[in-house]
Formats: C-alpha cells, sequence, structure tokens
C-alpha cells in the first residue's frame, strides 16, 4: 500500500480492515524526483501515483464540502454551490488594504451563472489552476 499516511493513522483508519505494518518509508520529494529504485518503482511511475493520490484527495475534498460537481473533457470542475454562496453575495478576497470581492453565483439573462475552480497537480512545472464559467 503506497500512502502518505503515518503508521498512527494508518492504524486507527484501517483498524477494521486488518493490522498493517511499515516495511518503506521514503521522503516524498526524493520519490517523486527518483522513485524507489530497491522495490523497482521508478521515477515516473513514483510520479504518476502521487499525482493521482493528490487528485483523489482533491475530488474527495470538493465533494465533502458540498462544492458542485461539472464533468469536464479532462476531468471535474467544481462550483461554489447555492448553500456556500447566495445568488449576488461578494466574497471578499485580497490582501490586507486591497479591498477586492468577486461573485461566485449571480443572474443574468434569466439564467444563473457560476465561476469555479479545479485544481489538478502538473506532472512538473507549477500547479494549474483553472477558471471555469459554467451558465
Amino acid at each position: 500500500m503506497l500512502c502518505f499516511a503515518d503508521q498512527s493513522e494508518i492504524d486507527a483508519g484501517l483498524a477494521r480492515v486488518g493490522r498493517f505494518v511499515l516495511k518503506h518509508e521514503i521522503p516524498l520529494l526524493e520519490f517523486v524526483e527518483h522513485g524507489f529504485p530497491a522495490l523497482g518503482i521508478g521515477q515516473k511511475i513514483a510520479s504518476n501515483n502521487v499525482v493521482a493520490m493528490i487528485n483523489v484527495a482533491w475530488l474527495e475534498f470538493c465533494r465533502d464540502r458540498g462544492f458542485v460537481e461539472y464533468k469536464y473533457s479532462k476531468g471535474a470542475g467544481f462550483h461554489a454551490s447555492a448553500e456556500q454562496a447566495s445568488t449576488g453575495q461578494r466574497i471578499p478576497w485580497g490582501k490586507q488594504g486591497e479591498r477586492r470581492s468577486s461573485m461566485l453565483r449571480n443572474i443574468a439573462k434569466g439564467h444563473i451563472w457560476q465561476f469555479g475552480v479545479s485544481g489538478r497537480p502538473p506532472s512538473s512545472g507549477p500547479v494549474a489552476m483553472l477558471v471555469h464559467e459554467r451558465r
């Protein structure tokens, strides 16, 4: 089993499944950059597994918090639900002194529109954050 958890988290979270014993441990960055040659895991497979795990965690994080999920050609995107941001509500953001706000949901021409953000970890380079408008 490949995971980000430590032994105590595994014991607590998987107690009903069975007992698990730590066999190998490696720093995450080392695993992503070099793989785990002692176990025959190359760099590309290691990196792909970590990206897949982060993607699953992101999807579960958004679903657990009640975001509205939309399917796009390259994956899922999430938008604020009516419970999270009412229509026309302004959400403040920005650094101190910069008074900014945005509406995540509003009505135009009789239709409710929404903005959402999708985050996907790349296989290399900076994290991609995509902004979508959904009508």
